[in-house]
């Protein structure tokens, strides 16, 4: 949201800042704001930064804790960042 409020076009700022706090807000209203955060590119510089964050955590998970089950399992733990449904659900939203 931070990306499109700093970087997104007038309208991708309106479509976001109409359903802050708007419990209320129309279908429509919401899916112009999906379509924002693609548009702006805020979707695929999320989906960067996740990875870089993805791929830290498992290095340093492996260069720091001595190989054991617990270390696996917190190692796959990680995992639900990269597999996380609301970025599946967002990603369909641009489809």
């Amino acid at each position: 949201m931070y990306h499109i409020l700093k970087h997104g076009s007038g309208g991708e700022k309106q479509a976001l800042l109409k359903v802050i706090g708007n419990h209320s807000a129309s279908y429509d209203e919401l899916l112009a704001v999906s379509k924002a955060v693609h548009t702006s590119g805020a979707f695929e510089l999320g989906k960067r930064m996740i990875r870089v964050y993805f791929r830290d955590s498992q290095r340093m998970i492996h260069e720091n804790f001595p190989k054991s089950s617990d270390r696996d399992m917190l190692s796959s733990m990680s995992n639900v960042i990269i597999s996380n449904k609301f970025l599946a659900i967002l990603k369909q939203s641009r489809e």
